[in-house]
């Protein structure tokens, strides 16, 4: 083989060879650019899962804040709401206690008002059966004794007492005998510890002993009572200033 033929094969095979280097960096750069691409969308995308990140982190704090805020507004209203239901449910309970006070006023009033009654009715059967033993009102002159088993007490028959006045009434009953009092009405001048004007009621079974506590006076009708005494004396007594009406009382033997 000539050296110009073989000459002309190496640059034959120079040209080949280069044309295969050629494609190999082209196909290099191709890949490379390639890699370069997807190397680059990577990155995008790692960038916009950031970004994506970042917005739904914002996403969910601005959710907390407004459910924090709603949790906030409901603790509000549930504590306003509780106040609320208190203030009504003590303004309900004030109510109906006033009410069951009122209830328990008028409960009383009534049962002082059938007491009364009682007592009225016991006074009418009284006068009934001792109609016939009834004097007439027996007034404050002096001291008297009472021997009848009912009869009326009074310090005057009308107009106002004098001053200056001590008197007494001795009733005095068979021992068998329990005396009651029932007062009509009571105007005797009124002072804390009855010091000017009063009535007193004494048993004479038991020297000393005052009914009713000691002296009386004022407006407040003394209680009925039954005495467990077959004797007793009632004194009255005023002072030197003011007059009232006086006293009114029915006794009668039990």
């Amino acid at each position: 083989m000539s050296f110009r033929r073989f000459e002309g094969r190496v640059e034959e095979r120079t040209g080949v060879y280069q044309d295969e280097v050629n494609n190999y960096q082209t196909h290099v750069e191709s890949t490379t650019t390639q890699i370069n691409a997807v190397d680059t969308a990577q990155n995008n995308s790692i960038e916009e899962m950031k970004e994506e990140l970042r917005r739904l982190q914002d996403v969910h704090e601005e959710e907390v804040n407004s459910l924090k805020s709603h949790i906030n507004a409901l603790s509000t209203l549930i504590n306003n709401s509780v106040e609320t239901i208190n203030e009504v449910l003590a303004s309900r309970i004030d109510h109906q206690q006033e009410e069951a006070s009122s209830s328990r006023s008028q409960i009383n009033s009534l049962t002082t008002q059938m007491r009364s009654m009682e007592r009225k009715v016991e006074l009418n059967s009284a006068l009934l059966v001792n109609e016939t033993n009834i004097t007439s009102v027996s007034t404050c002159t002096g001291d008297k004794v009472l021997t009848k088993p009912s009869g009326y007490l009074a310090v005057v028959d009308s107009g106002l007492y004098p001053t200056s006045e001590d008197c007494g009434w001795e009733v005095k009953l068979p021992e068998d005998n329990d005396i009651s009092l029932e007062w009509l009405f009571m105007s005797v001048e009124e002072q804390a510890t009855c010091v000017f004007d009063y009535v007193t009621v004494e048993n004479l079974n038991e020297p000393g002993q005052l009914l009713y506590g000691g002296k009386i006076c004022g407006s407040s009708l003394p209680a009925m009572m039954k005495t467990g005494s077959n004797h007793l004396r009632i004194s009255f007594h005023s002072d030197g200033s003011y007059v009232f009406r006086g006293f009114k009382l029915f006794y009668h033997a039990e």
